[in-house]
Formats: C-alpha cells, structure tokens, sequence
C-alpha cells in the first residue's frame, strides 16, 4: 500500500512541476498541494483498506452460496431476490457519495489555498490590519467545508440501515421459504438451520463489498482530480538530445505572432536581430506585452507562428540544459528557498561550491553588501527568503543568475529594488568582464537604461527602436504608466 502510495505521489509531482508556466499560473498553491497531499491519501485508503478485503469476502460469499444451492436450489435462489436491492442502493448511494466528495475535496482544495496565501501574506495582511477580514474568509472556507463532509457523512450513512434491512429481508424470506418447504416435508429441520446459518453468515461479507464500492466511489472522487492534473500536457517541449549551439549567440526574431487567445494577440508581425554582445534595454506601458515577450524569448510560452533562433539554430532545437546555459530569465518576483545565501545562489547546481560563490562575490565587489549578514553567505534567508529586504532578495538572486554564466542574460524588472550603488557595480561588472555576452533588460527605471546600447519600445504588438531623445522628449510617464 504505501509502495503505491509513494509511486503515485511522486509521479504526480515530477509530473506537475514538469508542466509549463502557464499551468502554475492558472491553478492556485493550495489546490495542487490538496491533490497532492489529501487525494492521494485517499486513494491509498481504498488500496490500503479495500482491496486486503475484497478477494477474501468474494470467496466468501461465493462458498456459501455454493453451500446453499447444493443445500436446496429454492432457498439459494430465495436468497438472492435481496441482491437487486443490495446492488441498486450501492450503486445509487455510490453515485451520490462520489458527486459529494467532489464537492469535499474541492473545498478542501480552498481552504488549503485560502490559508496558504494568507499566511504568505501576512505581512500585508497585518500592515492593513486585515486580520479579522482575512479570518473571516477562512472561517467560510471552513464553514462550506465542513457542510460538505457532513453532506458526504449523511450520505454514507444511509448504507448500512439499507445493508441491515436487507438482511433482515433475506433472513425473513428463508424463514419463510423453509417453514413453507418443512411443513411439506421437502427439507428437514437441519436443513433449514443451515439455510438460517448460511444467510446469516453472507450479509457480513456482502455488507463489506458493499461498503468497499462506496469506498471506491470515495476515493474516485479523489482519482478524477488526480487524473485532470495528469492529463494536462507540457506544450512547450524540449528535445532528448538537443542540436548544439552554433558558432555565435545571435538572437533572430522573423515575424513573430503570439496569443493568449483568439481575441487577445499580444505580439505580431515581429521582427528583431540582437546581436551577441548587445545591451538592449526595453520598455513599454503595463500590459504592452514586454513580460509576454520576455517569456516567449525564454521558452515559458511556444510563439504560435514565426520562428526565434539562436546563433543560426531554431531556439526549440536546443535541449532543456543546452537552452538554460545559453539564456537565463530574471524576473521581477524573486523566490529564495530556506536554505543559506549562498545555497540559494547555487541551486540546482551541484557543481557549484561557497568558494564559487565568494570567488563571484569579489568580482561583483559586493563583499561588504553580504558581510552585513549575520553569518556571511552562511545566513539562513528564511521561508521565501523572508528575513531579507526586497533588494537583498534580488541580489541574491542576480548572483544566482550570474553564477550560471549564460550567454543572455534578461533582467525582467529585476533590479527593482536594488541600491543603485549595488545595481552600478553589477552592471558595471557585465560591462567589463561580460563583454561578449548579451544583456536584455525589461525596466521601468531610467537609470537602469544607463548600460544599454540600444533601447526598443514594446507597443502597438510589435517592438520598436526608440531614441534615448526622443524618450525624454515624450517624458517618462510615456513608458513607465
């Protein structure tokens, strides 16, 4: 049971972090940890406790009713007239118990999200004392939780005075079948005692099949939700083994057309040559479609028609590690796991050691920025890295980019927060010892535009070349509302 346990868990999960961006941005934390977490246990539970049962009460029925057709063919089939109501009402109490679990562990799913952001965001929730609103919403959550399981309880319950009166019915239909036949003289007192025996005995094992089918309908409910998150499919999709990268690390854009849907065509007709080694600084109003750019240059989302290659070769040749050592995606919302600085800085590198890390350190000259912490890189940064500031986390999270030593490096929004004395040394760093590599940066911020060779403006669905003039010309608020 529990071997099976941990295969489903842990395919659902590879599973579910495999699937693209878009997925984990259409489906709450909490709903895909309540599949993860409770549903699958519930699963379990009806592998665990159903199916020990099921062959043993199967042989047993089938032996005494055996038993009682070599006894007298009249009461065995006596016997049975109670089956049809045993099935019906299984199956329709089944059918109920299924829909209202649905219902339980979609509420569940609420409740865990509903409590998960809010203590994400407790911070806010206490700067704007939101507390007693934030309970509030909980307390609903709970409340339409609770009337769904004790709506699933009421409905499971109705089996087993089914299950009774129907024995109770069997038992009453032998005795009155075998009286009929003793007064006759066709079966013998012993006889009847055994039919009695017999039929008592059989309700038990069939109550428990009874009572296994209301399980499996239980934990079906559970099944159907894990089965819609396994049927969803990774569209964008990386080759095995990937062509290898070409002599140059040149970005080629030929008309480009990406949609979130039919009537929303964020990006179209686009054309744009970035050449290696470029520093390109782009800009737009909210909701031009820079971010969408952003992700589809990265691979989080497939253009739907154009093609974007990379030093000469179609960007979705490359395999999943050739493409992450070639460009690498900074985004404004910065995640650090809680673990140290410098474990952070190196995820998912195991080649990487805090000597790696302390060798870039001294390049960026940020020793004394980290020599602030308690411990140095050794500093635990918490859960979501919250015991750091909003520049700290972003500079931790630079450094893990930079440690990387892509080729391209995009910085979508996320030098927001830094000190500009500690954004001047990075970028000043990139400047000097990355000369060769490309630099995209997404930004609001003027000073940030301050690296930048050229500077293109995302509107209109496409992207255009703007001159640094014409941008204090039109004013700021031109691109940064």
């Amino acid at each position: 049971g529990y071997t099976v346990l941990y295969s489903i868990r842990n395919k659902l999960y590879k599973h579910l972090i495999s699937l693209d961006i878009d997925f984990h941005n259409k489906h709450q934390v909490g709903d895909i940890t309540s599949v993860i977490m409770n549903d699958v246990e519930t699963i379990y539970s009806l592998i665990a406790q159903g199916f020990i049962y099921l062959i043993s009460d199967v042989m047993t029925v089938a032996a005494i009713m055996t038993a009682l057709f070599i006894l007298n063919l009249r009461l065995a089939f006596t016997l049975l007239i109670t089956v049809p109501i045993i099935i019906y009402s299984t199956k329709l109490i089944g059918k109920l118990l299924r829909k209202a679990q649905k219902d339980v562990r979609q509420n569940i799913a609420q409740l865990t999200s509903g409590v998960e952001q809010n203590l994400s965001g407790i911070k806010t929730v206490k700067s704007f004392s939101g507390e007693l609103a934030q309970s509030s919403k909980v307390s609903e959550l709970s409340e339409k939780t609770r009337n769904a399981q004790i709506k699933a309880v009421a409905i499971s319950a109705l089996h087993f005075p089914i299950m009774d009166l129907a024995g109770a019915m069997g038992m009453a239909l032998i005795l009155w079948q075998g009286g009929l036949l003793l007064t006759q003289n066709i079966i013998t007192l012993g006889v009847l005692m055994a039919a009695v025996t017999y039929a008592g005995k059989i309700f038990g094992p069939l109550m428990d099949l009874s009572q296994i089918y209301t399980t499996y309908q239980t934990a079906g409910a559970s099944l159907d939700r894990v089965n819609t998150f396994l049927e969803n499919k990774q569209e964008v999709d990386f080759p095995a083994e990937g062509e290898e990268s070409g002599e140059n690390y040149d970005i080629a854009i030929k008309n480009l057309k990406f949609a979130y849907d039919e009537d929303t065509i964020i990006l179209e007709n686009l054309d744009l040559e970035i050449e290696q080694g470029s520093r390109i600084g782009i800009i737009g109003k909210s909701g031009a479609g820079k971010s969408t750019f952003i992700k589809v240059l990265g691979r989080q989302y497939n253009p739907d028609s154009g093609e974007i290659l990379i030093g000469g070769v179609p960007y979705q040749n490359y395999g999943k590690n050739e493409f992450k050592e070639i460009l690498q995606i900074l985004p404004q919302d910065t995640y650090l796991f809680p673990l140290s600085i410098w474990e952070n800085i190196t995820y998912g590198m195991e080649d990487k050691t805090l000597a790696d890390v302390e060798d870039l350190i001294r390049k960026l000259e940020l020793e004394d920025f980290f020599a602030k912490f308690e411990n140095g890189l050794e500093t635990e940064v918490g859960e979501e890295g919250k015991t750091l500031s909003g520049g700290q986390q972003q500079a931790v999270a630079i450094a893990r980019a930079m440690i990387r030593d892509p080729q391209i490096l995009i910085l979508d929004e996320a030098a927001s927060n830094l000190d500009s004395q500690i954004e001047r040394k990075i970028y000043q760093y990139i400047k000097t010892d990355w000369a060769e590599k490309t630099l995209i940066i997404v930004t609001h911020r003027v000073t940030s535009l301050d690296l930048t060779d050229t500077i293109y403006e995302v509107r209109d669905k496409g992207i255009f070349e703007i001159d640094r003039a014409e941008i204090e010309l039109a004013g700021w608020d031109r691109i940064s509302s």
